[in-house]
This record gives C-alpha cells, structure tokens and sequence, in this order.
C-alpha cells in the first residue's frame, strides 16, 4: 500500500491512512477527518467546503463515525457532487485490522461498502488493507456487498512481494552504504549472496526487510558491514519450525529468529526492564498510548534506566530521538511492527522471551496499586496487593 500510494501521490491519490496499533495511530474517530484534510489538500472545492463545515461545526470530530461519514463524505461528493474531475480519486486504507476496536472496523467498512454500493457514480475508489481477521472476512462475505467490491489476497511468498522486497533492501544498503565511513569504500558490499540470503528468509515480509535494515543501519554501532554480517549468522543457524496447523514451514522462521536474535542482545541484568517495558506496550498492556515521561512515572523508572534497558531495540522498536527535552518527554513509545508484538505474545514463536497476558495485566495492576499508595492516605486509603496462593 505504501509503494501504491507512492505511485499515484501525484496523480489520483486523494488519501492514505495507515492504521499502526504499536505507534498509536489506531484512533477511529480520526479516520474520517484524516481522510476530509487530505483531500482538502488536493481538491480546492472541498477545501473550502471543509473551511465552512468546521466553521459551523467545530465539534464535528467528537461525532460518531457514521455522523462524521455523512457530514464529511455523503454531504459533498452527493448532495452537493463538488467534484467532477476526469479522473477518480483513490482513498487508501491500510491495517484496517489494527483500527481500535472490532465493531468500529465494522462499522467503517460498512459505512464504506453502503457508500460504495449506493453511489457508483460517485468518483471516489476506495482501497482497504487488512489482515484477513475472521469478523472482516465474515462481513464482506455477505450476498449484498460481495457484487460491489474486488478482492486480492496477497501472498507473503508471490513473485511480486519477493521483488518489492528485494527492491527496497538494494535501495536501503546502498544509502547505507554510502551514509557511513566503514562501508563507503567497500566495492563489495554487500554481497549479492548476502542480498540473496536476506530475501529469501524474508519471503517476501516486509516486516523483516525493514528490521533487518534498522538493525544494519544503527548509528548507535555505526559499523553497518558486522551488522549484516550477524543478520545472515541468525538466518544461517535458523532451524525452520513447522507451522502448527498445516505442518509445512513456518512463514515467520526467520522474522522470528531475527527477533530472537535481538532480544538476545540485551545484557541479562538488563532484561527484567526491557521485559516491563515490553509488557507495558503490548496492546493489553496500558502503554500504547501514553508519552515517554508517563511511562517512566507509571513503572516508575527514570529516563536514563528506560534508553538503557530499551538500548538494542533500536530496530524493532521507537524511542525518542528528539534533543529536546519537552519533545522527548512528550514522545509516544511503540512498537514499529504488529509482527513483533504477535511474537511476543505467542510462547510458541517466542520462546523465553514470551510475554503472556496474565502478566502484562499483573504488572499493570501493581503499577496502579503503587500510584494509588504513593499519592497518600488524604486522597486514598492504603491499598493491599492480595495474590492468590
């Protein structure tokens, strides 16, 4: 969906969102009014349209979806048709599956499909990315909006994803390369058997082409050529579990075992931190959406502890990066990939490393009963942690 929105940016794009569980961005109540100022920014008619709806009614973004669908998308394109440009605009919706909450992916895809299925005419294609989550399969399965849209299922290994995976590893090592002293006077590098590696464990993943680049490209080791050199051992000595339900390979080996490999990096006195942390931004956890110094007074760790225990996750990972102090404090940690957060969470893919449920809860909740402790017997009384034996 990136490379597609890439593409026509400057032809029939008229909006992309992309929906991220792990950064934060996974509030649908901003769907709408994401996809109305992008827009805006395309065509003049709707600008001004926009202009004069947020004029009359600021408070249009504390609306329901639907409310919002109708004020932001219905109003203009079909009561008021304030576009009829040659050529269709293209609104882009990826990871549909990390938007907050089942029923209000639901609720936006029908809104979508209604809108769709009504209004042929009107000159908006809409693009949805999403992971084939059982509840969304059983929706667009229905008689009523199985003859209006066209559905692609993309596989991980196709020819086409090995290729844009391919595509984007030469582009990144050759900025990289070039980026660093260590690697800019090496005529072979990297090897087209590293390249050739690399791929393949990738099988057309994205999510490992992109951390395997974090990885090689930390400014923290500035030594990109070792990195990648302790990428290709991780997938060299990677022993390819089956997957536990059709019995072939498992499609997440390698992803896996670079995650594995990482995680391993941490210094052991170091872990049990890193562990907290982790736990506190899975999506059970109470993290994903609160700043680096509330985080800090939650698990009441102090700044200089959180970069250490979070100093090799660099690659899978985003910490705050700003000089300033405000910026830094004001900054939302999490996850750069859904995929790291599944691994986590699966024991089985995991290992030692796994992060179950109960825990993350566990550790939430003495958190809060220590919040609750340190403000005082003047605004609670003492709270007692009482596990069961």
């Amino acid at each position: 969906m990136q490379t597609l929105a890439e593409q026509t940016a400057k032809t029939i794009l008229g909006s992309s969102l992309f929906f991220s569980t792990s950064k934060g961005h996974d509030n649908p109540s901003k769907v709408l009014l994401t996809i109305a100022y992008q827009l805006a920014t395309k065509l003049p008619s709707y600008r001004t349209f926009l202009c004069d709806k947020l004029t009359v009614d600021p408070l249009l973004s504390e609306k329901s979806i639907t409310k919002q669908f109708s004020e932001l998308i219905f109003d203009p394109f079909v009561r008021r048709c304030i576009y009829q440009g040659p050529d269709s605009l293209l609104v882009l919706i990826d990871g549909l599956d990390e938007c907050r909450g089942e029923r209000e992916q639901l609720e936006l895809t029908g809104l979508i499909s209604y809108f769709a299925a009504v209004h042929p005419r009107v000159p908006l294609i809409w693009t949805i990315a999403t992971r084939p989550e059982p509840y969304i399969i059983a929706f667009l399965s229905r008689s009523s909006i199985l003859p209006h849209y066209v559905k692609e299922e993309l596989l991980l290994d196709s020819t086409e994803a090995c290729q844009d995976v391919e595509h984007y590893l030469l582009d990144e090592l050759e900025r990289i390369k070039e980026s660093y002293l260590a690697t800019r006077f090496l005529s072979n590098w990297p090897t087209e058997t590293q390249i050739l590696k690399i791929t393949a464990a990738g099988s057309g993943l994205f999510a490992f082409a992109a951390t395997v680049i974090r990885f090689v490209d930390d400014i923290l080791v500035g030594n990109p050529k070792a990195q990648l050199d302790r990428i290709i051992e991780a997938i060299e000595n990677t022993v390819s579990p089956t997957h536990p339900l059709h019995g072939g390979p498992h499609p997440m080996a390698h992803l896996d075992a670079l995650y594995t490999y990482i995680l391993s990096q941490i210094p052991k006195g170091t872990l049990p931190i890193t562990r907290a942390l982790l736990r506190h931004y899975l999506p059970y956890g109470a993290g994903p959406s609160e700043s680096f110094a509330l985080t800090c007074n939650w698990l009441s760790l102090t700044p200089d502890v959180v970069f250490g225990a979070m100093h090799r996750l660099h690659s899978v990972f985003d910490l705050p990066t700003s000089p300033s102090r405000v910026d830094m404090m004001q900054h939302r940690m999490g996850f750069l990939h859904q995929s790291f957060c599944d691994y986590l969470s699966d024991p089985i893919r995991s290992g030692v490393y796994a992060l179950p449920r109960d825990e993350c809860v566990e550790q939430d909740l003495d958190c809060a009963i220590r919040v609750l402790n340190e403000c005082g017997p003047g605004i609670y009384s003492p709270i007692l942690r009482v596990r069961k034996e």
